[in-house]
């Protein structure tokens, strides 16, 4: 479907189960997804150690966040995941955009924060994941300070639409199965290994959210995708 960003491809048969064993694999679920998202971003602006968010308590001279995000129209986006992290750890906040696509987040310890923007929080659009400022590469977030009883404004993201696979899942027998969970898996040897998956119904799978590359399908419940010809 040109111009779609919908990638089809052809039928295939599920097997058993055989998953990278050079990369970590990451959680599925939306929480484990945008904290497995985080972790990458945390990674990039600490020196390779892992992330692990913890919410301080509100100080009473904490700083707040807010921003907007839209697609990259300028159309607000409801419900897009909103994490800040503080850099040095020890403040960390979640929340998700409302009708407009404005956020304000509570107080938080001051100090040097990063911001991701993902689906997840009520909205399951076709949208890439992001950190500020407007950055698909997630080992490149853009540091910002948050000030004692200030509000730092405009951590805003204009989010890309993603690309999307669709497929078949049969069994052996070519009977079309369903609630497989299948995800897709990028051909690259550097990083994390992200699921970001999807349940097969009557057969057909839509995998969405994905940057442009080269992907391997993987079937949840001890089945595997074999390579499409």
């Amino acid at each position: 479907m040109s111009g779609s960003g919908l990638v089809p491809v052809a039928p295939v048969t599920l097997r058993r189960l055989t998953l990278p064993t050079d990369r970590p694999v990451l959680t599925a679920t939306p929480a484990g997804q945008a904290m497995s998202l985080l972790a990458r971003v945390r990674a990039a602006v600490s020196g390779g150690q892992p992330a692990v968010p913890q919410a301080a308590p509100a100080p009473a001279n904490g700083g707040r966040i807010s921003g907007r995000v839209t697609d990259q129209r300028g159309h607000p986006l409801a419900g897009i995941c909103v994490e800040a992290l503080r850099v040095n750890g020890g403040g960390y906040a979640e929340l998700a955009t409302g009708r407009r696509g404005i956020y304000l987040t509570g107080k938080l310890p001051p100090g040097r924060y990063v911001a991701l923007f993902s689906v997840g929080c009520g909205n399951q659009g076709n949208w890439l994941p992001q950190v500020y400022k407007d950055s698909d590469n997630l080992g490149k977030p853009t540091v910002f300070a948050v000030r004692a009883r200030q509000t730092t404004g405009h951590i805003d993201a204009a989010l890309r639409a993603g690309g999307e696979i669709c497929g078949m899942v049969t069994n052996a027998a070519a009977q079309k199965l369903s609630g497989i969970c299948v995800a897709a898996i990028p051909l690259t040897r550097s990083g994390s290994v992200l699921f970001n998956p999807t349940r097969s119904r009557l057969g057909v799978f839509h995998v969405h959210s994905l940057a442009a590359g080269r992907y391997r399908g993987y079937g949840r419940a001890g089945f595997r995708r074999q390579k499409a010809p």
